[in-house]
């Protein structure tokens, strides 16, 4: 599980499995707490599978919906909403095939 961000003491992890499949039309982030390690909750994004299956570069929307969903999560940390939910994200065919690059979403720098 690729960490992708760390947020107000807690660590927002991608929980994308080995065998993943665009068409499984999610995203799962999972949220622990840095300092005891313990599950907090999970998030998970959904949208619509259907308008990837004509696109080159898939992983470059899939960096999209991961960027909008990460925002969302941050929300709820802010607002101590720490229960698990799932919300369904919409984009627009334009949004997901344009040239302009993909949000970044850098791993934090580690001190191990």
């Amino acid at each position: 599980m690729p960490l992708i961000d760390r947020y107000n003491g807690l660590l927002i992890y991608d929980a994308r499995e080995t065998n993943y499949r665009v068409l499984d039309g999610k995203e799962v982030l999972e949220v622990f707490s840095e300092a005891t390690g313990a599950l907090v909750f999970r998030f998970s994004a959904y949208y619509n599978p259907l308008q990837f299956l004509t696109l080159d570069s898939k992983e470059k929307a899939i960096q999209r919906i991961l960027a909008r969903a990460l925002d969302y999560v941050r929300g709820k940390i802010n607002t101590g909403a720490l229960n698990d939910e799932m919300q369904h994200f919409v984009f627009s065919r334009k949004e997901l095939v344009s040239e302009a690059p993909p949000p970044s979403i850098t791993l934090p720098f580690s001190r191990a």
